[in-house]
This record gives structure tokens, C-alpha cells and sequence, in this order.
């Protein structure tokens, strides 16, 4: 091999060595998470007070977990069941409060059905008690049917703080008092309550973390973070009773 020329720059010619070594070391996948033979986990209860979750050491790479679980409050609820219904009716003497729910599901199953165009709506109470249709959720046209189930998602209460429903049996536009029958079982689902209490916990650099400034961590959530050498990370909760959290060491 012939020899490099003394009077070439010698930072022309690197040593490549340590990039080589890089090169056979086993890749990780972008969104996997790279864990070292010092793994391990811990976990820790916070409360209303300051507390640390990790002291000053070096350099750490840890994901943090919120254990509490999220909480979903829905209601069941059956109307009436097996109910032999007239042409015309509703259910204002058992009113539903929705106030402090985003979303419903209502459920029908008629069957005994004579007479075409039976029509069910939702309705609710003006501001002077008065009580109007607010949507048509059922419409059963063809009493050939004789039977059948039927279902309406409603994605949004707007803004009724009481519900009820009602039926009516219709032929050219206009309600016939007599003649016609149903049979039909009612039910709801009432979710995405807006009341329900939410358990975050709140991260910072030091003790003076606090429930305004402080990183949120939601109910089931986690969060991956790099601390520098010497950095600390301390947690905070609106809850007296204290928040389960995980300490994943990476």
C-alpha cells in the first residue's frame, strides 16, 4: 500500500471507526423506545403537596403514567316496555334531564303495528313550560312491517335541559284519534357526561409545581421525557386522597 503524502492535510482523512461500530448496532424502529439493562419501575402516590418524583441524577430517559382510569358516566334507562300505545301520546310526567350529558341513543322495538306513518319525536319544555318537538328520532312508514327494531344516535343534546318523547300515528298530515295501534318498548343511553370529575396530575422542574402552571397529565395518560444531568421532576394533584402514578426508568 503506498503512503499518504506528508504534504496532504491530514484532517482530509478521519477515522471512520465509531461510525462503523454504529452501524452494526441493532436499529430501533421510530416509534419503538429504546430500554437499556437498567430498566425498571416505580410507583408513587400524589397528593395535594409538591412532590418529587425524580431527584437530580444524570442524564435519565423515564415515562411517566397517570393510573387512574377514565371515568365515562352514562345512564341506562328503559321507558316503558311491552306498552300498548293509542294513536297519539308522550311521557312529559317522566321527564329525562340530559343537562349534563353531550350524547344519546335511543332504541325502539315496535311490533302489533296497524296503520302506516307512526312518527316518535323528542320534545322538551320551552321557558314557559310549553312542551315542542325538537327532532324526529322514529318514523315508521309501512305497517306491513308489522314488527321491527329501530335505533337514532343523537351526537349532540344541544342545548334541552329536560327531554321527553312522543308518538303520534299519522295519515295525510293529520293525527287519527282512533283506528290504529302499536306496541313498542322505549329505551335510552345517555354518555359523554360533562360533570364528571377529572383526576389530572401536574409536573414540573421543582417544588414550586402547582395546579395552574404545571405539565397535565390526564387520566390514562403517559408521557416520555428526557431529563438533563441534574434536573428534577416533581407532580402535583387536586386530589386530597393522592393520584397512582407509574415511573417507567428506560
Amino acid at each position: 500500500m503506498d503512503r499518504l503524502s506528508p504534504d496532504l492535510p491530514q484532517d482530509k482523512f478521519r477515522d471512520y471507526s465509531s461510525l462503523q461500530r454504529e452501524r452494526q448496532k441493532p436499529s430501533v424502529p421510530n416509534e419503538g423506545i429504546l430500554i437499556s439493562k437498567g430498566f425498571r419501575s416505580s410507583s408513587l402516590l400524589i397528593g395535594m403537596t409538591p412532590t418529587i418524583l425524580l431527584p437530580a441524577s444524570q442524564a435519565q430517559r423515564v415515562i411517566v403514567q397517570n393510573n387512574e382510569a377514565i371515568s365515562n358516566s352514562y345512564i341506562n334507562k328503559l321507558v316503558v316496555e311491552n306498552f300498548s300505545a293509542p294513536a297519539m301520546g308522550w311521557t312529559i310526567d317522566n321527564p329525562i334531564s340530559v343537562k349534563d350529558f353531550s350524547y344519546a341513543h335511543f332504541f325502539l322495538s315496535a311490533f302489533g303495528i296497524t296503520g302506516n306513518n307512526w312518527c316518535f319525536y323528542l320534545i322538551s319544555p320551552d321557558l314557559a313550560g310549553n312542551w315542542v318537538d325538537i327532532q324526529r328520532i322514529f318514523h315508521i312508514v309501512d305497517s306491513g312491517l308489522f314488527s321491527g327494531n329501530f335505533y337514532c344516535y343523537n351526537k349532540d343534546m344541544g342545548i334541552p335541559d329536560t327531554i321527553a318523547f312522543r308518538w303520534e300515528h299519522l295519515a295525510l298530515g293529520s293525527a287519527i284519534p282512533g283506528g290504529a295501534s302499536i306496541n313498542f318498548t322505549l329505551s335510552y343511553t345517555l354518555k359523554g357526561s360533562t360533570s364528571r370529575v377529572l383526576k389530572p396530575i401536574f409536573l414540573g422542574s421543582n417544588q414550586n409545581v402547582n395546579q395552574t402552571s404545571g405539565y397535565p397529565l390526564y387520566e390514562s395518560q403517559k408521557e416520555y421525557f428526557v431529563l438533563e444531568e441534574g434536573a428534577e421532576l416533581w407532580g402535583i394533584s387536586e386530589q386530597a386522597a393522592g393520584i397512582s402514578i407509574s415511573i417507567f426508568h428506560l
